[in-house]
């Protein structure tokens, strides 16, 4: 299975490889960009366009990626408050259990001794 999931990745990394060079080839016009903070020189829109794509690939993994360890974090955490809950109410159950035979206990051994002999008259 990891030998599929291996060529499936490095033939998705080589058609991305491709693509990204046949962008750079084909779209071989020069821009310009004038970005939040500084301008650059003229560029080759495809070389543009395919780190465009790559920074937003990129971003997108590392939150798709941090979305998703947050979503296995939070229910790990709810499977542990909820085996912490189970654990007290077993040990409350357990509880009510021993008291309650402690009470038949009491009840059994009081019923099997006779009263007490009144006390003497003098």
């Amino acid at each position: 299975m990891s030998a599929i999931k291996k060529a499936i990745f490095w033939a998705f990394m080589l058609i991305f490889l491709f693509t990204g060079f046949w962008m750079v080839i084909v779209n071989n016009d020069s821009v310009s960009l004038n970005l939040l903070f500084t301008n650059t020189g003229p560029v080759n829109a495809g070389f543009v366009i395919f780190m465009s794509l790559t920074v937003g690939a990129i971003v997108g993994f590392i939150a798709g990626s941090f979305r998703a360890r947050l979503s296995i974090w939070r229910k790990a955490r709810e499977a542990e408050q909820a085996r912490a809950q189970e654990a007290t109410q077993a040990a409350d159950a357990e509880a009510l259990e021993l008291e309650r035979e402690t009470a038949r206990q009491h009840a059994l051994t009081a019923r099997s001794h006779e009263p007490p002999a009144p006390p003497p008259v003098y």
